[in-house]
């Protein structure tokens, strides 16, 4: 059967259909930058969104690493191995007197920036040393007195007197409760650890 003369065959209308539908170059390029730009806005967009999850994210770690440096900080930092470890540095690298004396009371009045009066110890003083004078100093970053002796065997020593806290020095024996004070060895050097009249009291010597 042959189609009438206004008809068109079958193939020759499909493709009539397309060429009639079909884009010029012009409207193609329309298109691809309507896509260009609706791709460009949707990275716009959600870039902030990756941004403010990221920055949640390292905010929490950061807290997470302030909060362990605390913890190791409070948790093994006021142990008497860290305390003997600081006053032994001090005494193995000694710095000159603030003050020379051998008047106990004159060295005590020298330390007018001390919230507390430095006192002679009856658990250190039993050996008799000779005082020399003292300095300021500090023991876990509190403002302490270094004050210096001179022992009978002629070695120097020294003891540290600081406000006693729990908090920052941990549970040390006290003398006022007769318990011993704590003996440490480091770097060659004896340290002895106590509590008296509400002071810690650290001695570094050489050992006998």
């Amino acid at each position: 059967m042959k189609n009438s003369p206004d008809q068109k065959p079958f193939k020759q209308a499909v493709n009539h259909h397309f060429a009639e539908n079909s884009l010029d170059n012009s409207q193609l390029k329309n298109l691809e930058a309507i896509q260009e730009n609706t791709a460009i806005g949707t990275t716009k967009k959600a870039a902030p969104t990756w941004s403010k999850i990221s920055y949640g994210i390292y905010a929490i770690a950061l807290s997470i690493v302030i909060a362990v440096g605390i913890f190791l900080n409070i948790g093994t930092g006021n142990t008497p191995e860290q305390i003997a470890r600081e006053v032994v540095k001090n005494h193995l690298y000694m710095k000159p007197l603030d003050i020379n004396s051998s008047d106990i009371k004159e060295v005590s009045a020298y330390f007018t920036m001390l919230d507390f009066l430095p006192l002679k110890s009856s658990e250190y003083h039993r050996r008799n040393p000779l005082l020399l004078g003292g300095r300021y100093c500090s023991i876990k970053g509190v403002t302490a007195a270094q004050l210096r002796y001179k022992n009978t065997e002629g070695s120097l020593e020294t003891l540290y007197q600081v406000p006693y806290d729990t908090d920052v020095f941990s549970d040390l024996p006290k003398l006022d409760e007769e318990e011993p004070p704590l003996v440490l060895y480091e770097r060659g050097l004896e340290v002895t650890i106590w509590v008296e009249k509400g002071l810690l009291m650290v001695t570094s010597r050489p050992p006998k």
